[in-house]
């Protein structure tokens, strides 16, 4: 896939987002509470988590797009992406900021307008099978993922500095983290593709001893 088409995929979802994010800064309050995953607190204009609430419903409460002017709705920016890359990522969006991710980036916009707050490139060494990564977790002012060489990082979600990274106990060759984890009771939660695996969740603030579940094959 080509880096233009990526920019055109992207836009799309920027230009919804950014209408999601300034219909939810109209409705919302001068200092609203942090956000969260929680369905009844969840704020209407944010998106923090792949399915928006852990219950995993993937609903807007937004009314500012509806039936009747859907048809109308124009690009509004666009963000090209540095690398030629395939997207699949689920962009989250909280307080007005659009986090996305490809197989070897994280990237930061402003929902409204597109402009880079922040970027961060983890160049792999070979890139994997599958080439994609479908996002981050949020919380708590952290963005969590996984990577195709088979690690789990953490993200500062205001500067993009990494926090912390470390490999998962199965990694090695076709272990891969693509899914885009949930985070949930204070701990970032997900799955690697591998063989077997442990069920587990690190803790946000530090770095962590174990991670994630990994079924194996056909179970």
């Amino acid at each position: 896939m080509s880096s233009r088409f990526c920019v055109l995929g992207f836009c799309f979802a920027a230009a919804t987002a950014a209408t999601f994010a300034a219909a939810g800064c109209n409705a919302q309050a001068v200092d609203p509470p942090p956000a969260s995953t929680d369905v009844n607190t969840i704020r209407p204009g944010d998106w923090p988590s792949y399915n928006r609430t852990l219950a995993g419903d993937r609903f807007s409460l937004l009314t500012q797009i509806d039936r009747t002017n859907v048809g109308t709705l124009q690009q509004v920016c666009a963000y090209a992406l540095p690398q030629a890359t395939s997207l699949q990522t689920g962009p989250l969006v909280v307080d007005g900021t659009l986090f996305f991710t490809t197989e070897e980036g994280s990237f930061a916009i402003d929902a409204a307008t597109c402009q880079e707050r922040w970027k961060s490139i983890r160049a792999l060494a070979a890139g994997s099978f599958a080439r994609v990564n479908r996002g981050f977790a949020y919380l708590d002012g952290r963005l969590f993922r996984g990577t195709q060489d088979g690690y789990v990082m953490a993200l500062s979600a205001e500067t993009g500095k990494t926090l912390w990274e470390v490999r998962l106990d199965v990694a090695g060759p076709g272990v891969t983290v693509p899914m885009a984890p949930i985070a949930a009771d204070g701990k970032p939660r997900g799955h690697s593709r591998a063989r077997r695996g442990r069920v587990s969740a690190p803790g946000p603030q530090t770095r962590p001893a174990e991670w994630w579940s990994s079924p194996e094959y056909g179970r």
